[in-house]
């Protein structure tokens, strides 16, 4: 044991031992002195949040707190009550604690998985949450009325917001209305502090076309649009974010379905209404990235360019949807995720030819090959045929070489680098009714012909063949996973190469059922 007369210099070792240990060894040495005793509380609550499923744990957590004074407040930066609901004693201990040390809450993060029912459990809950005044990252789901309400009466001014709306179709969502799915409105409060939005089946208010909202966010330069459930008119985004710098925007299946069915305007015609909003100054002067479907991108018809084209399809399209929407934007790197084209490789060379593809330095494909049990197809058709999805699509009628891959590639006037990447799901197969990947039960189902030509693709001469077809290529990365009996490769034949890198973000979270 450590003695209260050990020197400080042990406590710093053992500050250090702490800090790459996990909550039981903290737990220990906090039990041995007085002084690791506070140190370690420092350790427990050293994530961006701590997490809470079970009550008790929650419980648990609040008395933890509160000891000594409340010192372990100013360890504290973020909280997530992950629970879907609470009891009636517990809610009202929470807002009881919340009310009493509120002067000592400086927490950043608060996260609400469950919102609506979380708050609901107890109305005066949500206004003891309001009350906190130094939260910067606002993340909530499955919000409705009663959550909605809780942002327009927050007193903290927020710069990261994640808003997961509730589901129109649910049965909590009766009282709904498009203020309470609208994020322009609801976060208005935090106007001028909103730096990124993130938002998962939000909805527009319908206003004049002129002026669609009151409320401007000079500040936003990252938003994300998932599943929106109506349509979206691109001047609404331009007024209320007119410096945004980054934009990802997909619709829900059910958006989809509205416009196939003929309840939504077609593509085409929003697609003209929204370029004809956008003339004159009704325009961002230009996007550093936009990450989303072709379909969502052509229906939005961006008049501005885009740096860095991300495309991620579930459906296929026609070639004119490509080419108009790399007019609209004329990006420096494209690439193509898990991506369905159904066009032939001289149609797809001839996009390439035209001048939206004549800022392209880096084509970056990912071409999933699934295909379907029982049957065997042309993979070497399919690479080339398809690019970037290798959708099972009976009957092939044409052979295509690795040369139409190649030509597709050298019609690109600027490219300077390319990225394939191969993977074999051998346990999903695409619909050819739907365009939709399906997983297969049971075990599965060999596909030797394929299997044959992905074992025996040599990724050094294809990356050959691509550098004396195009003298100007600089980097070339090839890769190939998933072929039973094969190890997964990757060769990379250049520098590395700025329009390859991959994005993803890092957070650290603490479960709160241990250690408090």
């Amino acid at each position: 044991m450590v003695s209260q007369d050990t020197p400080l210099l042990i406590y710093d070792v053992l500050d250090d031992v702490m800090k790459f240990s996990g909550c039981k060894e903290i737990s220990a040495l906090m039990k041995t002195n007085h002084e690791l005793y506070h140190r370690g509380a420092r350790h427990l609550l050293d994530y961006d949040y701590i997490r809470f499923t079970e009550e008790h744990e929650l419980i648990s957590w609040m008395l933890f707190m509160e000891v000594d004074g409340g010192y372990r407040f100013s360890y504290l930066r973020g909280i997530e009550f992950g629970m879907d609901s609470l009891s009636r004693d517990t809610s009202s201990l929470l807002e009881g604690w919340l009310v009493a040390h509120a002067p000592l809450l400086l927490i950043t993060i608060l996260n609400l998985p469950y919102s609506e029912t979380f708050l609901g459990a107890r109305p005066s809950l949500a206004n003891a949450l309001a009350r906190i005044t130094t939260i910067n990252d606002l993340r909530m789901g499955e919000i409705g009325s009663l959550s909605a309400q809780f942002i327009r009466s927050l007193r903290s001014r927020v710069t990261l917001a994640a808003l997961d709306m509730l589901s129109l179709f649910d049965d909590d969502s009766r009282d709904l209305s498009s203020r309470d799915l609208d994020p322009i409105v609801l976060l208005k409060n935090s106007m001028n502090t909103l730096r990124a939005l993130t938002t998962y089946r939000s909805a527009s208010l319908q206003r004049n076309a002129r002026s669609p909202y009151d409320e401007v966010y000079p500040g936003v330069l990252n938003l994300r649009i998932s599943e929106a459930t109506n349509t979206h008119f691109t001047l609404a985004y331009i007024c209320a974010y007119p410096n945004l710098r980054s934009l990802s925007f997909n619709m829900s299946e059910d958006a989809y379905e509205s416009i196939a069915s003929g309840e939504a305007p077609s593509y085409d015609v929003q697609r003209r209404a929204n370029a004809g909003a956008q003339v004159g100054h009704n325009r961002w002067n230009g996007l550093n990235f936009f990450n989303g479907s072709l379909h969502g991108l052509y229906l939005l018809a961006l008049q501005c360019s885009v740096e860095r084209v991300v495309l991620s399809e579930e459906y296929s399209v026609r070639p004119e949807m490509l080419d108009s929407v790399l007019r609209d934007t004329t990006p420096r790197y494209l690439h193509m995720n898990f991506f369905r084209l159904q066009v032939t490789p001289t149609a797809l060379a001839d996009v390439m030819r035209r001048p939206g593809a004549a800022r392209i330095e880096c084509f970056d494909i990912r071409a999933n090959v699934c295909p379907k049990p029982d049957h065997n197809i042309d993979i070497a058709t399919m690479l080339v045929c398809r690019l970037a999805a290798l959708i099972y699509r009976p009957p092939l009628t044409h052979t295509y070489s690795q040369s139409d891959l190649i030509d597709a590639i050298h019609s690109l006037p600027a490219i300077k680098a390319v990225r394939l990447s191969i993977y074999y799901l051998c346990n999903v197969w695409v619909s050819p009714e739907y365009l939709l990947y399906q997983t297969t039960n049971g075990p599965r189902t060999p596909a030797p012909e394929i299997e044959a030509y992905l074992a025996t693709l040599d990724l050094n001469t294809l990356a050959a063949r691509i550098r004396d077809a195009v003298p100007s290529m600089r980097t070339i990365v090839l890769s190939l996973a998933g072929v039973p009996g094969q190890p997964d490769a990757e060769l990379q034949d250049g520098p590395d190469y700025g329009g390859l890198t991959d994005f993803e973000a890092n957070t650290k979270v603490k479960d709160g059922y241990s250690g408090f």
